[in-house]
């Protein structure tokens, strides 16, 4: 499965349509949502007068049977991009979600500028080689339907990324800044309110069928800016705002 920004609209007038085509050929995939949606977009120009569908959800044919619905979230505001959603329905996650329980260590965010790579590239090399490749990976076709394979690929996979997280575990160091990259300092303060009002604002344009001119056009427009000034800002002013914060939270503690 490949999910993103594709750049290419699902026709034949777009720019990229035949490279799009060719990729989704040689990769025997399918492009799951232009069969299942019809007059959306994924892109928003900031003055609403340019959308396009080019984000794009491909699948195999195995996995596109088990598709049972697509969605795009307008309410997102942050990028000009809006994000696409899917249900799977007929997968077994169970024994992947117990994997996921005793792999948690592996979420740790990892010092790769002090690492010693080549202690890292042996301990890797050395580890992966006692991983047996199924044989039905050297002899199975491309449409393979055999649950029996299917299983042995997962724990496969299962097998290289578990024994990649314990060699990094073992030769990088843990970062000891746990701050979370996405958290934008000043959010609260200065740019929540904003964002709320243009996701209210964005997704009253939308139902009113994308007027490209008006009082909604106009409201969409104006709000949408007012809330990537705030986040500008807040970006720009990061360190500041991180300092800020941690005076207050050392005066909280004080008092």
């Amino acid at each position: 499965m490949v999910i993103g920004d594709f750049n290419c609209a699902y026709d034949t007038s777009s720019r990229f349509y035949d490279s799009s085509m060719h990729f989704i050929a040689d990769n025997y995939l399918i492009c799951s949502d232009a069969q299942r949606v019809s007059d959306i977009f994924t892109y928003c120009r900031d003055d609403g007068l340019h959308t396009s569908w080019i984000d794009h959800v491909l699948c195999s044919k195995i996995l596109d049977d088990r598709v049972k619905e697509i969605n795009i979230h307008y309410e997102y505001q942050t990028s000009d991009h809006k994000p696409l959603a899917l249900k799977l329905t007929g997968l077994d996650l169970i024994s992947h979600a117990n994997i996921a329980t005793q792999m948690t260590h592996y979420n740790a965010k990892y010092d790769w500028a002090n690492a010693d790579i080549d202690q890292y590239r042996n301990t890797v090399h050395s580890e992966l080689n006692k991983v047996d490749i199924p044989r039905c990976m050297f002899d199975c076709s491309h449409n393979c339907d055999s649950t029996q394979h299917f299983s042995a690929i997962d724990e496969y996979y299962t097998q290289l990324i578990t024994c990649i997280g314990k060699c990094t575990a073992a030769c990088v160091p843990v970062l000891k800044n746990r701050n979370n990259a996405h958290n934008v300092p000043g959010w609260s303060d200065l740019v929540k309110d904003k964002h709320d009002i243009a996701r209210a604002s964005f997704l009253e344009w939308v139902v009113a069928g994308k007027p490209r001119c008006g009082y909604v056009h106009k409201m969409m427009c104006h709000t949408r800016a007012e809330f990537k000034l705030a986040l500008r800002h807040c970006k720009a002013a990061e360190e500041q705002l991180r300092a800020d914060a941690r005076a207050s939270q050392l005066a909280d503690k004080h008092n």
